[in-house]
């Protein structure tokens, strides 16, 4: 089955993944790296690529431009098994689940998911928003 890591800056993505299982179950496949201030970004990733071995991976990262997503990046260009992806947020970690559980990888849907999750509400909008 595929692995799916997310790579965050702080313990975000040992939050996300926790929060994860409150909704999904336990999902065995799922795997977080927190990047904290005292971490060697260099020594994470050649941790990930070990994790990943030759397996197929699907890894979440925060944001473009960062540690983490700079680490994986320098990776894939001679690891043809990862799939990289910025911008993390939890709809897209629960549509990622769904992929991997389903046997699947529609990187287009998990990124239609984390993009349509994304809304601004306010008082002046408040009706039109409920009504979806």
């Amino acid at each position: 089955m595929m692995k799916l890591i997310i790579f965050t800056h702080g313990n975000v993505a040992k939050e996300m993944v926790e929060a994860s299982k409150m909704i999904t179950g336990d999902n065995s496949f799922t795997e977080f790296m927190c990047l904290l201030p005292h971490d060697n970004v260099l020594e994470m990733t050649q941790s990930l690529l070990q994790s990943v071995g030759n397996e197929e991976a699907l890894i979440l990262v925060d944001f473009i431009g960062g540690s983490p997503f700079n680490g994986v990046f320098k990776i894939i260009s001679s690891k043809e098994s990862i799939h990289l992806i910025s911008g993390v947020n939890m709809p897209m970690v629960l549509s990622a689940i769904d992929n991997i559980e389903d046997g699947r990888l529609d990187i287009e849907a998990i990124l239609s998911v984390a993009r349509e999750s994304i809304k601004y509400a306010t008082h002046n909008n408040y009706q039109e928003f409920m009504k979806g």
